[in-house]
C-alpha cells in the first residue's frame, strides 16, 4: 500500500472519507471526526485545511454541497461561502459517485483492513 503523496493529499482523502456515509457539517461533525483520530493518525489537522478540502472535493466534482432550506437540505452549485460553513444551519457536504468512485480506488489509506492504523504507516511530513 502506497503513503501519501502529501498532507494535503492525505486531509483532502480523509475529508472526502467522513462524507461517504452521511451529510456531512464542517464543525458539527467533520472537525469533531478528526480531533478524536488525530492521535491514532498523528496528526492534528486544522479547520482551514478541511475547508480547503471541502472546496478541492466539490470542485473535483467528488462532493456536493448543500444548505438547509426550510426543514430539507437543498443542493447548492459550487462551493458555498466560508461563512456558510459553520454548525447545524451551514453548509453540508456529501460524496458524489465520481469522488466514491476515487475512494474505492485510493490505495494510500491508512488502515490495516482491521479496523486500526498500518504499523508501517507514517504520515507525510509536508
Amino acid at each position: 500500500m502506497a503513503s501519501p503523496a502529501s498532507r494535503r493529499e492525505l486531509v483532502l482523502m480523509l475529508t472526502l472519507n467522513e462524507l461517504s456515509d452521511d451529510y456531512e457539517n464542517l464543525t458539527v461533525s467533520i472537525m469533531p471526526d478528526f480531533d478524536r483520530i488525530a492521535e491514532d493518525y498523528r496528526i492534528t489537522v486544522e479547520k482551514s485545511e478541511v475547508a480547503d478540502a471541502l472546496k478541492e472535493l466539490v470542485e473535483l466534482g467528488w462532493a456536493k454541497a448543500y444548505l438547509p432550506r426550510s426543514g430539507e437540505l437543498v443542493e447548492v452549485e459550487g462551493m458555498p461561502f466560508v461563512e456558510d460553513l459553520d454548525g447545524p444551519d451551514g453548509a453540508w457536504f456529501y460524496i458524489t459517485d465520481a469522488g466514491r468512485k476515487v475512494q474505492n480506488e485510493y490505495d494510500a489509506w491508512p488502515w490495516d483492513g482491521e479496523g486500526g492504523i498500518r504499523k508501517d504507516w507514517t504520515p507525510p511530513e509536508d
